[in-house]
Parts: structure tokens; C-alpha cells; sequence
């Protein structure tokens, strides 16, 4: 492996700048009289026509050639009147060249070469501190000389604060060779430093002095808040400026660190001491685990408890607080609520109940599903579970419900919006629409939700389907927006009574199964399924049950072998391609239980199939610039929450991490230095069309091929389901039965048949909760309250 070129230094005159997206282009004709292509998100800081010197590492483009990566830059600005002139005039507004040399020669004369060097200085290293009162009485302001004018209705945005690619500079000059800091992080660290050093109102230092001493004194800190920016990033930082490996403020964060990732990577909401130890000893393993926990406690970013045998169980904090909030909401469902329903025998409950489904649906409800609607209706507990399989009726007996119970306010919801759709869908004809649980709740990217305890849904009632997926923080969400007196209706499918159920959430926790163990718990469980049939049903039903015959039968196909992405792939692309040519893309997916690998080299992974896939069903289509490999009519999925503006009627227009659509076309940008798109059209599958912006591309990626986790809340037509062995945490049971219960008419399965039978027969490891044994303690204390209350109004008066 090849060392990195060292960083060199060139100085010019900026000819062309070209933005794309967070990525620039440009040229720059050298001192030396040579013309060097620049790149970089640096480069869209720079004006065309003015002098700079710009560091960073000479790399030679496949296509392109030589170019410079840009690392760092400044003005290069010469002590004289009319290059300084220059830069004023191009960088202040209200001051043009007249005024600027006025000026100039204004200082030259009061203070000589001296003070022309010490005004080249300000202007190069904090020029926002320059004003020019003694020749205007105008209001100059340093920065875009196209923004619009900052006042008091209309602050400018933080990330548009002139300052901040000063900061970013010197962040990029001190450690921008380090390769654990993105540039999109260091962006996001030069405005966090911004206002923090703006909040301080430090007048005798220039404010990169100030955020760069805000940074040596605690480089981890910016963890908490900067996506991206992660221990990695931070101790890198850490290690350049001498910071002691035994320090405070790094033991703190690593502590965080290590019980965070824990979790994030096993679904647990704490950690044993041993799993703590043992990430420990991987990790740093000079270090003490007790001073560890001892400086992350005493910072507040873990909490620490034992259990009943002394045991120590180490939480991120984020996590205790949300698992203690729930257990608080769930326990307060369980003891204090009124039924829906009053003065209506199930004879007359069954009679309404048939009338409206065979009008909705078509056909009757089954005995099952009548006896689960009427339990809900007539419970007295505010917390009710349907649990059942793929198509055994889950969301079609909320059609009725909502119906029958048209006089309650309802409200619907789902983790995904593919499954939003696909629940609204249900419930349309009753006046309702389902929306993903981030925009119910209002969710900001930034994290938090503007529907809270403080300001609680309008509903009586709220459905959230798919309720394996929610992770705790997210059901935590949801309670907490629920009225006092509401009612929450969870439909889905975690595996009861020893069965394998689908996919736990991604992030920590297991709620629904968690809530299942909760005594008092209103729980439907449904069996007769209506979607797949044949040899699908057969398949899912076996798995479930954790075996596999891997036979073919009707809808059902077997590969019996797995070769070779590089010699078999193409077979399982024809396969897709036959039948997105016969039912339609948004009706077909092939589904892996990887995601990660090269887009180039054949592997089975989705980064490959998806990069294969498009070429075949999108070949000829118009590239979208600025993206690496974007185009009209592509296959997209969002890869994060994103609040896109407002619509017409004057509500935030929101998407979540898994929404999938087909980008429709897109709008250049109408400033020309920008050659990346303004924003792209894309029609949702929800049926949404929204304008995403051109800025943001990084956020989009094919799914053309999709992961199981990814699948999850939808159903296609066909599906190609490709198993590869990996770690049982990962690759089991639930991952298999999600992936072939996505199914209706057909199902092609990938793999080898030892391995298939494998997969089916290894369980979902568990994960660390303690949210039943809070709602546990919860209910005691109440019947202990209870038992207290009944004793004082029994005892003797007087």
C-alpha cells in the first residue's frame, strides 16, 4: 500500500469555480504560470479573480488527471493598495473599488507600510473585524455579496455566518490530514465552535482563536451533537493536540462510546459489567474499567444500576431516561383508563362488526378477529396488542374498527413510510390516512419531537402497526404524546409462545415483546392467514417454527446453492428483470441480509446489486450532475429523517430514514456556479411527490436491491430473497421469515440448503431491557397504594 502524497502548498489566482452539492471543482492559474484543476468541499469558499494559497495533496484522477485536493486555503493577499483593494471590494458589501482604495490610502498614510501589513493581516485572518467608518456611513457587513440583508425578521442562518469558513480553515489546516475527519464533520464542528466562541463574547481575541481553544480544551464534547463526528474523529483530534490518554474529558467519552456501541450493535438498552470489560479489553486495555465508569457517571452521559444480586447494569443515559419514561407511560395504561365501548353485548358488537366488513372488505370477519375487536373495545386497560403473522388481518380489522367506532378520534401510524402507505391504504375509505411516526410526532432531523407531553396528539386513538420496528425511543415518543385518557393499538408480529417472530427494532430495545410480558396487557393473537398461500405460507410457516425442507412448491423456488456473485449473480439479475418486466418495479425487490461491499466487484451484497441492477433497467437515462451515480427514472431510498420545508397548506414536509421512491426529474441550479442540481423531483412510493434538495444527494442510494431490515412493513409481488451466513446476531430466524413472508404470488430463495436450514433454526439473541421490570415495580407500588388506602378506610374512626 502506497503512503499518501504529503500535503503541498500553491498559490494563484482562482480562474473557475464549479459547486456540486458539498463538493467543488475548480481551476487555478499558479505563480508559476500553470493552470492545476482544485477540488474539494474547500473550493466552493473561493471567488473567482481573487489571489489565494491552497494546501492540500496532488492526486491523479482516473478521468480527470492531475488535481489538487483541497485541504485548507487562504487569501493570499499582497501588501499593497490595489490587490488589497481588490479583496475589499469583492468581499464587502457597500464598498467598491473606489471606496476600498480610499481607504487603503486612508491607512497608508496614518500608519505607513506597517499598517497597510497589519490590514493585509485582519483581512486574511479575521476580516469580518474590518470596518470602514472613516469612508462610508454605510453599513458594510464582510461575506456573500449576494445574500440578502441580514435584519431583524430575517437573522442569517448560522451555517451562513461569515466567520465559519475561517474557523473551518484553520480546523482544516490543523487536521485536515486526518483521515477519521470527514469533511461534512468538519463543516458541522466549524458552526458548533462558531457558537459556542460566539456565546463567550470574547472581544480581545479573534473568534478562530477562541473556537480553536474551545476545541483544545474538550475535543469530545462535539460527540453529543455533531452527526458524524464520533470517538474516532474526536480522539484523532484528541492525539494531535497532546491530550493525555488517561485525561477526563477522553475516559468520559470513550466510556460513552464503548456502552453506546454496545448497545447500537446488539439492540441492548445497558450493558453487563462483563460486556463493558470485554469491549474494554479489546479496546483500551490498560485502562481501569472502574475509573472508567466512575468519569462517565460523574459527566452524566451513563447511568449505572444494579439488580436484585448486585450485579451492575451501565446505561447510556438517553437510553435509562426514555425506558424509564415508558415504563411510566405503559404502567399508567395499565391501571387507569375506561373502555371504548359501554352497554353493547358481544351478540350486538358481532352483528354490527359482520355488517361493516362484509361492506369494507368484502367478506366477514372471522370469529377470531370479531372476538380480538371486542376485547379492545370493552377493555379496561388503555394498552392493547394484535399480534399475528403476515396476512392473517391485523390492519384489515382496523378498517372495521375505525368504522365501527367512527364517533372516537383516530389517528395512524407507522415506522416506515412504505408501511404508512400501506396501512392508509386500510383505512382511506373511513376518512383517515396513516403517516410514518416521525411525522405524526413531528420529529426534527436534529433529533426531539414537537408533539410532546407539553403538546399531545388530538386523538382518542392511535394504531401503530409494524410495532416490532420502533425502537425505545421512538415508542418512548409516542407514548409520551398520547392524552391521559387515550388508547394505543400496536399491531404486529414479535413471535409468541416460543415461535420466531419478524425483526426486532434496528436501534435498542424489544418494546413489543417486552410489552407482552406485562401482566394486564390487552393481547389479541390471530392465526388464520389471507396473504400468502401455497408453498409461501408453507415456507413461513416452517421457519417460524425455526426448520426448513428447503422444497420447491407452488410460488416457491429453491436455488439448492449459492455460487459465486462473480459467475451467478447475472442469473438471479435475469430473474428480476423477468419479473419487474411483468409486474412492475414497484411490485418486485430483491432482498439481501447484506448491505455493505463494493459497487464494482461482483459480491452479494445490496451496494453491488444495486449498482448492477440499475445499469439493467436504467441504462440509458440522463445522469444527474453533481452525483456520483444518480439518474431520471432511478430507483432511491432515503438514508435519513429530513425535514424538506413546508407544503402549500403551511405543514413541514417530512421523510425518514427507508423511504423509497423514483426520482422524476430535476431542476439545474440557477446559480451558475453551482453545476449540481437545485433539487430533484421524487415520487414517493406513498404516493408523495417532493423536492429533495440537490445539496443533500448524499442521502440517496439505489434500491433497486434492498436489505430484509430495509423490506420490513412492505409486500411485493415477487421476491428474490438471497441468504448468505454471517454472525447469528445478524443473519437468524427473524431475519429469514421477515425477508420470505414479504411475498404474495412468488418467492425465488438464494442460498445454500445447509446453510438456509442453519439460518432457519438459530433463534434472535437476546438483548439487555429492563423495561418489564420497572412496569413491574410500577404495578406493585400501586397495589401497595392501593392495599394502604383500603386499610386506612377499614380502620376504626376516632
Amino acid at each position: 500500500m502506497s503512503k499518501p502524497s504529503p500535503d503541498e502548498t500553491h498559490v494563484g489566482i482562482v480562474k473557475s469555480v464549479a459547486i456540486y452539492g458539498d463538493w467543488a471543482v475548480g481551476s487555478m492559474d499558479t505563480q508559476e504560470r500553470e493552470s492545476l484543476k482544485i477540488t474539494g468541499s474547500a473550493v466552493a469558499h473561493l471567488k473567482e479573480g481573487l489571489e489565494y494559497a491552497l494546501t492540500g495533496r496532488m492526486k491523479v484522477h482516473p478521468s480527470h488527471g492531475v488535481q489538487l485536493d483541497v485541504v485548507s486555503f487562504e487569501p493570499h493577499i499582497k501588501p499593497d493598495v490595489p490587490s488589497m483593494a481588490r479583496f475589499i471590494a469583492a468581499n464587502f458589501t457597500n464598498i467598491g473599488k473606489k471606496l476600498a482604495e480610499k481607504y487603503l490610502n486612508q491607512v497608508k498614510d496614518e500608519g505607513g507600510d506597517e499598517g497597510l501589513e497589519a490590514l493585509r493581516l485582519k483581512l486574511v485572518n479575521e476580516p469580518w473585524t474590518v470596518t470602514f467608518e472613516s469612508v462610508s456611513n454605510r453599513k458594510t457587513t464582510f461575506g456573500d455579496k449576494n445574500a440578502p440583508p441580514d435584519d431583524a425578521d430575517s437573522p442569517r442562518p448560522l451555517g451562513d455566518s461569515p466567520e465559519i469558513p475561517y474557523i473551518e480553515r484553520m480546523l482544516a489546516t490543523k487536521f485536515g490530514a486526518l483521515r477519521e475527519l470527514k469533511a461534512a464533520s468538519l463543516k458541522l464542528l466549524a458552526m458548533t465552535l462558531f457558537a459556542q466562541a460566539k456565546e463567550l463574547d470574547d472581544k480581545e481575541r479573534p473568534i478562530t482563536e477562541v473556537a480553536a481553544a474551545l476545541l483544545a480544551k474538550d475535543p469530545y464534547s462535539p460527540m453529543r451533537t455533531i452527526p458524524g463526528y464520533e470517538f474516532q474523529s474526536a480522539d484523532a483530534i484528541g492525539k494531535a493536540l497532546n491530550i493525555p490518554r488517561d485525561a477526563a474529558v477522553r475516559l468520559t467519552a470513550l466510556a460513552s462510546y464503548l456502552v453506546t456501541e454496545e448497545c447500537d450493535s446488539s439492540g441492548h438498552v445497558y450493558v453487563s459489567e462483563p460486556q463493558l470489560r470485554n469491549r474494554l479489553a479489546k479496546t483500551e486495555p490498560m485502562i481501569s474499567l472502574e475509573t472508567l465508569i466512575e468519569y462517565a457517571t460523574d459527566s452524566g452521559d451513563l447511568r449505572i444500576e444494579e439488580d436484585d444480586r448486585g450485579n451492575r447494569r451501565i446505561y447510556p443515559a438517553k437510553l435509562f431516561d426514555a425506558e424509564v419514561r415508558l415504563a411510566e407511560d405503559l404502567h399508567g395504561m395499565l391501571v387507569s383508563g375506561k373502555p371504548l365501548l359501554v352497554k353493547r353485548t358481544y351478540e350486538q358488537f358481532r352483528a354490527k362488526a359482520l355488517e361493516v366488513s362484509q361492506r369494507l372488505l368484502g367478506y366477514k370477519l372471522d370469529e377470531d378477529q370479531m372476538k380480538a375487536l371486542y376485547g379492545i373495545a370493552t377493555s379496561e386497560s388503555r394498552l392493547h396488542v394484535v399480534t399475528a403473522g403476515p396476512g392473517c388481518g391485523k390492519t384489515a380489522i382496523m378498517e372495521v374498527f375505525s368504522a365501527m367506532m367512527s364517533h372516537k378520534d383516530w389517528a395512524f401510524s407507522a415506522p416506515t413510510g412504505k408501511a404508512s402507505k400501506v396501512l392508509s391504504a386500510r383505512v382511506e375509505r373511513n376518512g383517515y390516512s396513516a403517516s410514518t411516526m416521525h411525522s405524526l410526532l413531528k420529529g426534527s432531523p436534529e433529533g426531539g419531537f414537537a408533539v410532546n407531553r407539553n403538546e399531545p396528539l388530538a386523538c382518542q386513538i392511535l394504531v401503530v402497526d409494524e410495532g416490532t420496528m420502533p425502537p425505545l425511543t421512538l415508542f418512548e415518543a409516542a407514548t409520551a404524546a398520547l392524552r391521559d385518557d387515550a388508547h394505543l393499538i400496536i399491531l404486529g408480529d414479535p413471535g409468541v409462545d416460543g415461535l420466531a417472530g419478524q425483526l426486532p427494532s434496528i436501534g435498542a430495545g424489544r418494546v413489543l415483546s417486552d410489552i407482552l410480558r406485562l401482566p394486564g396487557v390487552d393481547h389479541h393473537h390471530l392465526t388464520a392467514t389471507k396473504r400468502n398461500s401455497g408453498a409461501i405460507l408453507e415456507t413461513v410457516n416452517q421457519i417460524r417454527q425455526y426448520s426448513l425442507d428447503c422444497q420447491d412448491g407452488e410460488g416457491v423456488t429453491f436455488s439448492h446453492g449459492l455460487p459465486s456473485a462473480e459467475s451467478y449473480f447475472e442469473t438471479v439479475a435475469a430473474k428480476y428483470v423477468e419479473r419487474v418486466q411483468a409486474n412492475g418495479i414497484e411490485n418486485v425487490v430483491l432482498l439481501m441480509s447484506r448491505r455493505n461491499g463494493a459497487a464494482d466487484e461482483p459480491s452479494w451484497c445490496t451496494d453491488y446489486a444495486n449498482a448492477r441492477l440499475r445499469d439493467l433497467i436504467n441504462p440509458h437515462a440522463v445522469k444527474i450532475p453533481g452525483t456520483a451515480s444518480l439518474h431520471v427514472n432511478d430507483r432511491i431510498v432515503i438514508r435519513d429523517n429530513m425535514t424538506l420545508g413546508q407544503d402549500e397548506d403551511g405543514l413541514d414536509v417530512r421523510v425518514v430514514n427507508g423511504d423509497t421512491g423514483t426520482i422524476t426529474r430535476f431542476q439545474p441550479h440557477s446559480d451558475p456556479k453551482h453545476r449540481g442540481a437545485q433539487y430533484l423531483v421524487i415520487k414517493l412510493d406513498d404516493g408523495r411527490f417532493i423536492q429533495f434538495p440537490g445539496d443533500a444527494t448524499k442521502d440517496l442510494q439505489h434500491s433497486y436491491a434492498a436489505t430484509v431490515h430495509m423490506s420490513q412493513g412492505s409486500e411485493y409481488k415477487d421476491v428474490m430473497l438471497v441468504m448468505t451466513p454471517g454472525q447469528p446476531s445478524f443473519i437468524n430466524a427473524s431475519m429469514f421469515l421477515t425477508g420470505a413472508s414479504r411475498a404474495r404470488e412468488g418467492l425465488w430463495i438464494y442460498g445454500d440448503d445447509a446453510e438456509l436450514r442453519k439460518i432457519a433454526a438459530t433463534k434472535l439473541p437476546a438483548r439487555n431491557t429492563t423495561l418489564v421490570e420497572r412496569v413491574a415495580e410500577k404495578v406493585a407500588e400501586t397495589v401497595r397504594n392501593l392495599e394502604t388506602a383500603c386499610a386506612d378506610e377499614d380502620r376504626p374512626k376516632g
